[in-house]
């Protein structure tokens, strides 16, 4: 495959007063690799009679060693993998069920001399707490269905301006005005054909991490621009940013950076929204300056139907 250094390393050989000991791996275009070892004939008064060359095939251990090596790197992401997991799990679990396990004993042993307003605030905890523990589960779900390939794509067109819109909504209400959530809608009609359900994944948890790493009032901006053959969510914000060694590792399972370790959050956020956009056949990126904030886009190309 590298004529030019194969050619050099031949003519160094050929050189009677080169001593070079050569073992290297030649790879050829059609697949095939030749081990090849080298050294000079020299006699008793160190007379030059020539050189040895020794040429191997080893191409069945060479795509064994490679198939070993990447059977290797798999099991090793894996393993890292379980490990994020267990952790996440065991405290993202942990604190739900204290407090579902606190409110039920409560329950058992004073409700007889609570009121029901008292009552109803237990059981209120005890609902959010599981409400909490099955999207959990839920977000495991979807990356796992994702990665095997078994998340149907359900297109329907429907008015994306105010699909958009609602969440917008939902955000503000939910956050109750410390984070102002900017909404701009700059497509050249309202309606497009989207899946709904991957849609509102992507862009729920593109603006709920923009609202979570920001501080209070500190404004966030979602838009939706014409980009081509497809359409592109833009949202940004002004937060804590991701420091710049992690950036690679945003989209893992599990992964969280280390300036968010005192902000709640599982590592499952964006992992999801990129695993959404491929299935929609799109492309996300994103830019990030720790301290300054963060902006994502997401491509994602306008659809029909028939898209599969």
């Amino acid at each position: 495959k590298d004529i030019p250094a194969y050619t050099e390393s031949c003519l160094l050989l050929q050189d009677e007063e080169s001593r070079v000991v050569i073992k290297d791996d030649i790879t050829f275009t059609e697949g095939r690799t030749v081990r090849r070892s080298s050294r000079q004939i020299r006699g008793e008064n160190d007379d030059y009679f020539g050189r040895y060359y020794i040429f191997e095939d080893i191409t069945k251990v060479k795509n064994s060693e490679e198939i070993a090596a990447t059977a290797l790197a798999k099991e090793i992401a894996l393993n890292e993998l379980k490990s994020r997991f267990i952790s996440t799990a065991s405290h993202e679990f942990r604190t739900p069920l204290t407090s579902i396990l606190s409110s039920a004993e409560l329950l058992e042993y004073y409700s007889s001399k609570w009121t029901d307003e008292k009552k109803m605030f237990h059981l209120h905890k005890i609902q959010n707490s599981v409400g909490g523990l099955a999207y959990l589960l839920s977000d495991v779900a979807f990356l796992d269905r994702a990665e095997s390939n078994k998340t149907p794509v359900e297109l329907k067109e429907s008015n994306l301006y105010e699909f958009c819109d609602d969440i917008v909504e939902e955000y503000q209400l939910a956050n109750r005005g410390n984070n102002q959530v900017e909404y701009n809608f700059r497509l050249k009609k309202d309606s497009y054909t989207f899946d709904s359900k991957l849609l509102r994944q992507i862009i729920t948890n593109l603006i709920g991490n923009a609202i979570k790493y920001s501080p209070a009032l500190s404004p966030v901006t979602f838009s939706v621009e014409e980009d081509g053959a497809g359409f592109l969510l833009i949202v940004s914000d002004k937060g804590m940013g991701i420091p710049s060694e992690e950036q690679e590792f945003v989209f893992e399972a599990f992964f969280r950076a280390k300036n968010t370790s005192d902000i709640e959050g599982t590592g499952l956020g964006l992992p999801i929204v990129k695993s959404g956009v491929e299935l929609l056949g799109g492309s996300i990126r994103f830019i990030s300056k720790e301290n300054e904030g963060t902006t994502f886009f997401v491509r994602i190309p306008f659809l029909d139907s028939k898209h599969e």
